[in-house]
């Protein structure tokens, strides 16, 4: 079996840590903030035989809030048809200095 590709990366996020640069992880991985109460709730009252998957496209009232989003930071996402176009715009996105970003997105 490959490696997962999100694993080359960790060596430069550790290097850019090692010297004092703040790194986000935006991949699967240890959260590190409290769950909310809500979400711990819904998880403990949640009694599905079967999860489902979403639509591919993803859902759509999240999309819509996506986009009201990225609008408010005046960035147009409204036409975009896949990931990498998401990622491209979240790597434009400034940071403040001395910070990086890891991304890792999934296409359908």
């Amino acid at each position: 079996m490959p490696e997962s590709p999100i694993r080359k990366l960790v060596p430069y996020a550790e290097s850019a840590k090692s010297r004092g640069v703040k790194v986000y992880h935006l991949n699967i991985g240890q959260p590190d903030i409290e769950t909310p109460k809500v979400a711990l709730d819904a998880i403990r009252n949640f009694n599905q035989k079967v999860i489902e998957y979403s639509h591919s496209a993803g859902i759509l009232s999240y999309r819509k809030k996506l986009i009201e989003y990225y609008k408010n930071v005046e960035i147009d996402v409204s036409q975009m048809k896949s990931s990498m176009n998401l990622t491209v715009i979240i790597r434009t996105l400034k940071l403040k200095k001395n910070t990086s970003c890891i991304t890792r997105f999934f296409s359908p």
